[in-house]
This record gives C-alpha cells, sequence and structure tokens, in this order.
C-alpha cells in the first residue's frame, strides 16, 4: 500500500512538476535512520520555514532543536518505540522514506554505595536499562530488580569477593571499569557517657565501622565529629530527647539497645555579693552548674552584661532601669525565679549639714542623697540616739550633751558616708539688738529683740534680775521695777553678755507726727506714726466746733512708733488726739475728711486669660454702683457681695492696670490683667484616621474662639462648628498628610498627641448572594464605602454593576464567567475577598433549554 501511495505521488510530480523557486517545501531523507533515546537526528530538505514548520514522530508533534532553510534537528523521545518521521509546512505532510529504529546500548554509569557487606541491595545508575538487562560480579550473575530505563537494583550475596561489574546489552556482555568492594559487618556494642545533653560529645565504640557512617538518636541524626574504624564522636543536637541510638552503615541500622538518656544539668544560684547595689554596677552570683548560655534577669530586667564565667561563680551587670526584685535564671531553656534578692540602692552621699557649729541641743540638718529610713548618725565616733530621716535627701540630728564634735558620718546597709568637712561644739553668741520701750514708769513691760536667746537665759537690769519670759531664740518679755536708768545683761551658757541697750524708768510724752488716710469713712482704719508711745495709748477724735464732743477710737495695733485704730461706726470729722500716761498730745496733719470710699481690692482671678474671661474680684466695702475699667476698656460687671464682684475682659481690650470708678472719682489699683491666650491642649483626635471631607472632632481645652485647625502638609481645614473652649468640628482638607495635627490660636499653638492617618475609604465586601448563579444573574452585593466610582470583577471580568447605596449594590454575571472570587476596586486598589460565586454548567444548560 505505501509503495503504491509513492508511486501515484511520483506519478503526479512526473505530470505536474512543481518548481522549487515557488517556495514550497520538500523532504528527501534523515540521517541517521537508527540510534538510541535522545539521540540527535537531522532532516534534510528545501524552503523550511521556522514559524510554521511541524515535526511528528510516530504521529506525536515534537520540538526541533533547530531550523533552517534546508535541515531540521530533533531529538528522539525517551520511551518511544522505532516509528516514522514526519515534516508537516502549510498543506504538505511528508513522510521519511524509512522508518526510525530504536537501538538503546545499555550504559552503567554508577553503583551506590560501591563498598559494603553482603546481602545488600545497591542502585546501579545509567542509561536504556532493560526488564531483560543482567548484571554480574566477576563471574557471578546478580539479582536485579528493574526499577526504570536510568535505574535498577543489583544484589549483592553471600560468598563473593569484590570486583568489577559487567552487564548484558543487546544479547552481549560488556564490562565496566566500575568496582564493587564487599566488607564485614560492623558492630556497635556501646557508648558513652549515657546521660547527655544539647552539645554534649558522645563516644561510640564497636568494630568495622564504615566510612560513611551515620548515627541517629531517635529520629534525629546526631553530627559525626570524629571517627575511625573502631571508635566514633558524635553531638547531642538540638531538639534530642531520650532515645536509642542507632549507627547506619551500608543503608543498615545497627542499634545498640541502650537509650542515651538527655537531661539538662541546669545551674542554680545561691548567693549574690554584695547584698545591696545601685544600678550599673557588676555584682557576683554564686552558683553551681553555671554555663555560658546561661541568662539572667532581675526581676523582669533582662540583664544583658555576664563576664568571668566559671562554674560556681559569674559577675552580671545590673541594668539602669533595675528594681529590688529576685533573680532569674534560664539555665538549658527553663527559667525559674531563685530566692536570692539583690536590693537596688545607692550609697548615701553628704552634700553638706547646717549649721556647722553649735551646742548641746542644737538641731542639725544634713543635706544629701540616697539616705535611708534607718540611717545611723556618727559625729566623731559618738553615735547619736536620735536621728530623724524627713526624705532620702535630707535627715535632722540633736546634738547630745558631752559630745566633742568631729566629722559627720551616715551608715546606710554596707555603706558609710563622711562629710568632709567637721561638726564644732560650740556656745552661741547672746545678743540683744533691740528694746521696745526705751524708757516708761515702773511696771513697764519691755519686749527684747536679739539672738541667740536659751530658754533658761537670765536677764539683769542694773545687776537686779528681772521677770522674763522668753518666746523664742530672738524674742523675750519682762518687766520693769525700780527707778533710775540702767544697761541691760544676759546670763546664758555659763557667761554674761553685756548689751549698749539701756532703760531708762520715767513717763514719757508721746510724739505724734502724721496720720493717713485723710480722708476716712465710718468704720474706717487710721494708722498713726510717731514716737513713744506707750503700752496703752488711748486715741480721741474731738469735734472741731465742740472740743466736748469727743469719740474713743478702738485700738487695733501698737507699737512705740504706729498706732491703727478704728473709726466708730457712726463718726464725725474732727481733729486726733493720743494721750499717754498724764499727757493728751494733738495729732498734727489737720482734721479727719469723711467721704464714701472706694471699695478696697484684696486679690482678683485669673489674672491672665483671653477676651471673654470672668474674672473673680475679692476685697471689701464693694457697692452695686462701683464701675470697673481695664486700662481705658469698661468691664461688664456683675455684684455678688459686698465682699466678691465678677467683671468680664471684653474683645479688644488690652493688658494694662485695673481701674475702680466711684461717681467721678477713678482709683488706680497695683492688680495687672494680661489679655492673651494659653497654650491650646489637643487631648484627642476622632476618628484618627480619614479622607478628604470627612468629618472630626477634636477634644482639648484653651481653643480660642477663632482657633484654626493645620493639618500636617501645612493645610488648614474649615471649622464647621465650635463647642465652647474645648471641642472643634473640622472637615478634612484637600492636601492634607498623615502626622500630627495642630490647633493654632495667636501667638501661641498646640500639639495632638496621637498620629493622625489620611488613608482612602476603600471599598470592602461583606456578603454576596446569591452565591450559585449563572451568566446574566443579577447579584446583590452587600458591605461598605460603594460609589460610583467602584468597580466590581468576577475573576479577571468586569461585572455591570449598579449603586444601591453606599453598602449595597447589584451585579450582573458576565457571559462567558467561570467560578471565582467576587473583588472590588477602589482608589485605585483591589482588595481580596472570601465571597465567590459558583456556575454550575448543567444548571445554566437547563436553564437556556
Amino acid at each position: 500500500m505505501l509503495q503504491r501511495i509513492f508511486a501515484i505521488t511520483a506519478f503526479a510530480l512526473t505530470l505536474f512538476p512543481v518548481s522549487t523557486s515557488w517556495g514550497f517545501m520538500d523532504f528527501t531523507h534523515i540521517k541517521p535512520y537508527e540510534g538510541p533515546w535522545g539521540g540527535k537526528v537531522i532532516i534534510y530538505g528545501k524552503n523550511f520555514e521556522t514559524s510554521t514548520v511541524k515535526v511528528y514522530y510516530n504521529n506525536v508533534v515534537i520540538k526541533p532543536i533547530k531550523v533552517t532553510r534546508g535541515t531540521i534537528t530533533i531529538e528522539i523521545p525517551d520511551g518511544t518505540k522505532s516509528g516514522w518521521i514526519e515534516v508537516e509546512q502549510g498543506s504538505r505532510r511528508l513522510r521519511a522514506p524509512k522508518r526510525f529504529i530504536i537501538k538503546n546500548k545499555t550504559i552503567l554509569k554508577s553503583i551506590e554505595p560501591n563498598a559494603g557487606p553482603p546481602q545488600t541491595w545497591i542502585t546501579a545508575r545509567g542509561l536504556f536499562f532493560e526488564k531483560t538487562t543482567r548484571f554480574y560480579l566477576g563471574y557471578m550473575s546478580l539479582p536485579v530488580k528493574y526499577v526504570s530505563y536510568r535505574e535498577v537494583k543489583v544484589f549483592i550475596p553471600k560468598g563473593l569477593k569484590g570486583g568489577f561489574i559487567s552487564h548484558t546489552s543487546f544479547g552481549k556482555k560488556i564490562g565496566t571499569r566500575i568496582a564493587y568492594t564487599v566488607k564485614p559487618l560492623p558492630l556497635f556494642s556501646r557508648f558513652s557517657p549515657t546521660t547527655a545533653w544539647i552539645q554534649d560529645k558522645v563516644v561510640l565504640q564497636g568494630k568495622n565501622f564504615c566510612k560513611d557512617l551515620k548515627v541517629k538518636l531517635g529520629d534525629i541524626s546526631m553530627p559525626v565529629q570524629k571517627k575511625s574504624s573502631n571508635t566514633a564522636t558524635v553531638l547531642v543536637p538540638r531538639g534530642s530527647k531520650t532515645a536509642p541510638v542507632t549507627l547506619w552503615c551500608f543503608g543498615r541500622s545497627f542499634p545498640s539497645g541502650n537509650n542515651l538518656t538527655i537531661k539538662a544539668p541546669y545551674g542554680i544560684i545561691t548567693a549574690v555579693e554584695p547584698k545591696a547595689s545601685p544600678p550599673g554596677r557588676w555584682v557576683t552570683l554564686t552558683g553551681e552548674g553555671l554555663t555560658a548560655q546561661d541568662k539572667f534577669w532581675i526581676g523582669q530586667r533582662v540583664i544583658t552584661r555576664v563576664r568571668n564565667l566559671k562554674a560556681n561563680k559569674v559577675e552580671v551587670f545590673i541594668p539602669n532601669n533595675a528594681r529590688t526584685d529576685i533573680f532569674h535564671h534560664r539555665s538549658y531553656g527553663r527559667i525559674r525565679p531563685t530566692s536570692v534578692v539583690l536590693i537596688i540602692d545607692y550609697p548615701p552621699v553628704i552634700s553638706g549639714f547646717s549649721p556647722a557649729t553649735g551646742w548641746y541641743g542644737t538641731k542639725v540638718t544634713l543635706k544629701g542623697r540616697h539616705l535611708c529610713p534607718d540611717a545611723r548618725v556618727r559625729i566623731g565616733t559618738t553615735e547619736l540616739p536620735n536621728t530623724t530621716v524627713s526624705s532620702r535627701t535630707g535627715l535632722t540630728f540633736s546634738i547630745p550633751t558631752m559630745l566633742s564634735g568631729g566629722p559627720v558620718s551616715v551608715t546606710c546597709r554596707n555603706w558609710t558616708a563622711t562629710s568632709r568637712g567637721s561638726f564644732t561644739l560650740k556656745p552661741p553668741t547672746v545678743a540683744i539688738t533691740s528694746i521696745s520701750p526705751e524708757e516708761g514708769p515702773p511696771g513697764t513691760e519691755i519686749t527684747i529683740r536679739g539672738r541667740n536667746f536659751p530658754s533658761d537665759m537670765k536677764l539683769l537690769w542694773n545687776n537686779t534680775a528681772l521677770s522674763l519670759k522668753v518666746i523664742d531664740h530672738t524674742l523675750a518679755r519682762a518687766t520693769i521695777r525700780g527707778r533710775g536708768k540702767g544697761s541691760l545683761r544676759i546670763y546664758a551658757y555659763r557667761r554674761y553678755y553685756s548689751s549698749k541697750s539701756a532703760f531708762t524708768v520715767a513717763w514719757p510724752k508721746p510724739q505724734p507726727l502724721s496720720f493717713g488716710p485723710k480722708t476716712n469713712w465710718h468704720r474706717g482704719t487710721i494708722t498713726i506714726e510717731g514716737k513713744k508711745f506707750c503700752s496703752s495709748p488711748v486715741v480721741h477724735l474731738v469735734h472741731p466746733k465742740a472740743a466736748w464732743r469727743k469719740q474713743v477710737l478702738k485700738i487695733l495695733r501698737r507699737t512705740e512708733g504706729s498706732i491703727t485704730a478704728l473709726l466708730p461706726e457712726k463718726t464725725f470729722s474732727g481733729t486726733l488726739t493720743i494721750t499717754c500716761y498724764r499727757f493728751t498730745v494733738k495729732v498734727p496733719g489737720g482734721p479727719i475728711s469723711l467721704a464714701p470710699p472706694v471699695g478696697n481690692i484684696a486679690s482678683i482671678y485669673p489674672n491672665f486669660g483671653p477676651p471673654g474671661t470672668l474674672v473673680t474680684i475679692n476685697g471689701a466695702r464693694f457697692r452695686k454702683d462701683l464701675s470697673f475699667y481695664l486700662g481705658n476698656a469698661a468691664l461688664s460687671r456683675r455684684f455678688i457681695s459686698p465682699s466678691q464682684i465678677q467683671v468680664r475682659i471684653p474683645q479688644g481690650a488690652a493688658t494694662g492696670s485695673l481701674f475702680v470708678q466711684t461717681g467721678r472719682t477713678r482709683v488706680k489699683t497695683s492688680f495687672v490683667f494680661r489679655v492673651g491666650y494659653p497654650q491650646p491642649v489637643v487631648a484627642s483626635v476622632t476618628p484618627d484616621m480619614g479622607w478628604i471631607s470627612d468629618k472630626m472632632t477634636i477634644r482639648g481645652r484653651n481653643f480660642c474662639p477663632d482657633a484654626q485647625v493645620q493639618f500636617p502638609g501645612a493645610v488648614k481645614a474649615r471649622v464647621t462648628s465650635r463647642i465652647s473652649h474645648t471641642i472643634l468640628h473640622v472637615m478634612i482638607p484637600r492636601g492634607a498628610q498623615s502626622g500630627y495635627l495642630k490647633v493654632i490660636c495667636p501667638k501661641t499653638s498646640g500639639t495632638a498627641r496621637g498620629w493622625f492617618t489620611m488613608a482612602p475609604p476603600y471599598a470592602r465586601i461583606h456578603q454576596i448572594s446569591p452565591t450559585l448563579a449563572c451568566p446574566g444573574d443579577t447579584i446583590l452585593i452587600s458591605g461598605v464605602n460603594f460609589n460610583k466610582r467602584v468597580r466590581f470583577y468576577l475573576g479577571s471580568q468586569v461585572m455591570p454593576a449598579k449603586i444601591i447605596n453606599s453598602n449595597k449594590a447589584e451585579a450582573m454575571v458576565p457571559v462567558g464567567a467561570r467560578s471565582g472570587d467576587v473583588k472590588v476596586a477602589s482608589f485605585g486598589r483591589t482588595l481580596p475577598t472570601t465571597q465567590s460565586i459558583i456556575i454550575k454548567s448543567r444548571i445554566c444548560k437547563s436553564r437556556r433549554k
């Protein structure tokens, strides 16, 4: 039949010759006509086209290796049989004149292993193995298991010696240079130690160990560090557990029959030295079984610096943030607390003490740092019985009797700090600086002022002891009895102290000089200045037209040089007189004028704030007709009581003094109100993530009425509403960036503590219904942030959609769609979803019918 086809073809070409110049493909022959799998064959012909030519082997298309105008190079596929090679181009398909004959010559490339004991299966690798291929060791035929044309299993029987492997190919026996060496089986007798830990060395002992031996602990391989024919040293790897040790040689296992026990030699800490230390110091830990891999903690603070490690001692560096706590210790992966406590403290430091000199009973204040509650204080070698520690930086103590002085030292725990200077025992110098009055009748009580008055001092006047009352170390009072003039002396600290001050027994005449204020009102106070005022003066207000009309004023305060008196509730204008002893003297300066007073201001609060601030004024004798001014700006007021009025700072007011006005009289006070805005404080920004035109709420305090909000990128937002000075509602502007927001007031601003993130409101899908559909069906999609710009996809196909609202949309399953996930794209980003549509082709076909 094939010969007839060739004859007809030749006859047609004879009748209608075709010129190759037309570009028709021609196929003449192949070379070679026989060979192995993977062998290269060249097809010869004319006008082969690289892009359109096809090559068939046994009617299966194969890819050419190389195509030129006159040749095509191909490779014979693996696993094929002898067959025809054909070339197709355009409408022509031509076959080679001869069949290609497969001839695979068996090739042995390697065996594994190449040495081992008898009764072992080895792996032979090469090419073109067949089920009929036989293998020999020397002259002995070997059992074979066929795996593939590249691999077979060969069995080495008992009783053979080593030699070269040979095999058959096309009925012939072919020798190779690949040899197999027969070796005796290894003997695994024991290993030591039988208990070990990670990275410990274990020594295996036996006989006939192979060069490539492997050791396993259970299912875990143990790295071999050192080996010989009779011993092997291995390491215990990480992750090891108690299991039997097995030796592997020649692909066989040789178990020891005994388990290697994996147990960590856990270390312990028993003591610390010193027992107290400040952070940033080295301390020594004593224990047992410590290793270089151990880690240490004090409380929850990890210790990162360790040195001088020994089996029972290690130095650790206490971190700066450590506190008094127990040590924790990690040994071989186990962390346990210890009973060893380190007290975190600092050695005491003495910065000074005062006074540096004193006497018995003198209280001394010592300043320093790191003083402990049970601090022990010594002066010289004498420990003080009474010490009061007020804080970590100060303590006080009293000088006991019979102390001899010396340096001051403080002992806390195992630390002692000593002062640079010494405390000197020295009695204080007693002195009188003034007496008042300096003259008076018998029985006058005088006030003595001075320094270092002891409670048991004695006072002498003309060598006569006076009745004395010591108020404190600077003040004392005594009563003079007798006549004449004499100086004062003090007897204290076992010695006399003379004074230049003297007291004269006499009846002095008061000497008033002036009084004020000249203008006053009922229940007003008057102060008279002068000299030699007695201890019990009498002040009269005398009517200018009727001397017999007198009013006695109540004395509020008296000294030798001034008298403060109170006008009666109902009084009149007049002159003042003072009566002391037998003398009555008129007070110069003219009569008192009565006029309504301007209210007295005692305090204002607050004294700083923006326009609109409500200020509370406290004082006395306030009336409802009082007016208040800040500079020239009139203040609205609210009368609360005669001692309190509230005013409000108006817009446009400037910093200035406060004025009070009654009628036409305006009085400037010493109180100043400063107009300004306090720094805004931004407590929270809600939400902390948003996009352009989103609304936000900013909460805080000190927001001025015209406060502005600035977003990162120096973009100011539009404030939509304000609630008092604590809440601002704003809208995110275009150009805003992620970062910290600012609230800006005149000459000040406040930055938010929290970070604000600019993020588009990406659309997300929560649910679709139904999940089983056909092309053309409408699907309801639920989610968030839907708008006209979002796009829905089923797999990679766009789904026509209709947006119902921001949470719902309807989409149509496109024609030709396949099952897949429904995705949504917005702001240039497509987010994944777990919502899928399943398209059942059989259901869809039944619908179409």
